[in-house]
């Protein structure tokens, strides 16, 4: 969306990291990129092990606190003052705290995923009690604090009209101006749209840095490909997606046709002629991007009711709808064993959904949304559209 936006706009790119960072790079995604120096521990290590029982004694669940960078704020103002952009947007709920209070009022909240709703899930579906205690604490101060901030910011946009009417309910936000569907680059997949299946070959797509897909692909190779592959030892699944937890790699990568590729400077290739693509989600929020790209690929997609939760899709119309191992199972059995059927179903995908959700499309929403929405009950009346200079945080 950033590179739509500044085809058109003046976009100023400003967030934690380095500029190696793999994010706002280069003239077609912003103006300038600015990168506040800030270190989160590593999942996994010691010192993120510190940080998480350090956290017990603050008010700020951990996925916040980690990010929490005075120097960041400092920034924010230093940058406001020398653009004085016409929009200021607060991406993810992450920079919240620290955005200068005095211009979030001013700014708009692009909400990706109601977050609280992520560490419910995350709790319900914990390994043990001592996690389930833990993650439910979490819980509970994601939602102080995802009300509190969300509601200091002028405007919320989500990605799906399910996120708004349940940031409206539980929180009772009355800045939420709505949603703005999923993009996908169509023309960067559709080569693969031609590419020949290959019967047996499946995969998984998405960061396996984030806590919901390290959960689904670690549920999925336990509870069903163990069954599946004693069945059809020729079948291979492979894992897309960057930084893979070195506990994933160590149970499953190399063995029973597992493959994880870690990041991958373009994931097209991995897809090409893949049968089927799975997205055994039990926990997470907003909307999958990466089933908008696999649909755009030709890819028939197999998907759990969160995996597949604010799409317009229709089960058996669009996806297969599964929701545990035996349904995950047959649905890989009968997709294997009826690729036409497989085919027609990729087809429906791409021409019902993916073809009418371009980036250019959900730009035009967004800032639509953005500047020229009256919010009811608010004191907010329509915004006056001019030049547009954007910052991105």
């Amino acid at each position: 969306m950033m590179k739509a936006l500044n085809k058109r706009h003046e976009v100023h790119f400003l967030g934690l990291g380095t500029p190696e960072a793999d994010v706002a790079q280069g003239a077609e995604h912003c103006r300038t990129a600015t990168f506040v120096p800030h270190h989160v521990p590593e999942k996994g290590t010691l010192r993120f092990a510190w940080s998480a029982l350090g956290n017990l004694f603050s008010t700020l669940p951990l996925s916040l606190a980690l990010y929490k960078s005075s120097e960041l704020s400092t920034a924010i103002g230093q940058l406001h003052e020398s653009i004085q952009p016409h929009l200021v947007v607060c991406d993810f709920l992450t920079p919240a705290p620290s955005m200068p209070p005095e211009m979030m009022a001013q700014s708009v909240l692009f909400a990706h995923n109601v977050e609280a709703l992520i560490w419910e899930r995350l709790a319900a579906n914990a390994s043990s009690k001592v996690k389930s205690i833990y993650l439910g604490s979490q819980h509970q101060r994601m939602l102080k604090w995802e009300g509190e901030l969300s509601a200091r910011f002028g405007r919320v946009i989500t990605v799906s009209e399910a996120d708004s009417v349940l940031a409206r309910q539980s929180y009772g936000l009355t800045n939420v101006a709505g949603h703005v569907p999923t993009g996908v680059d169509a023309e960067s997949f559709a080569s693969l749209r031609q590419a020949e299946m290959k019967p047996g070959h499946f995969c998984f797509l998405g960061s396996m840095d984030w806590l919901a897909n390290i959960d689904a692909v670690q549920w999925f190779l336990r509870e069903v490909w163990g069954d599946l592959y004693a069945r059809h030892p020729d079948w291979h699944f492979k894992v897309i997606g960057r930084k893979p937890p070195q506990s994933l790699l160590a149970e499953f990568d190399g063995k029973h046709g597992i493959q994880f590729t870690g990041t991958v400077e373009d994931v097209r290739p991995h897809l090409s002629g893949c049968a089927a693509a799975v997205v055994p989600l039990r926990i997470g929020g907003g909307t999958r991007l990466k089933i908008l790209e696999l649909m755009a690929a030709g890819i028939p997609v197999i998907a759990s009711t969160i995996g597949a939760e604010g799409l317009q899709l229709q089960d058996t119309v669009h996806y297969r709808q599964t929701d545990n191992a035996a349904e995950f199972a047959a649905a890989r059995e009968d997709i294997h064993a009826n690729p036409d059927e497989a085919r027609a179903m990729a087809q429906r995908s791409h021409d019902d959904v993916v073809a009418a959700n371009t980036w250019d499309h959900v730009a035009d929403v967004f800032l639509d949304l953005a500047l020229n929405v009256s919010l009811q009950g608010q004191g907010h009346g329509n915004v006056a559209t001019r030049p547009p200079v954007s910052a991105m945080n």
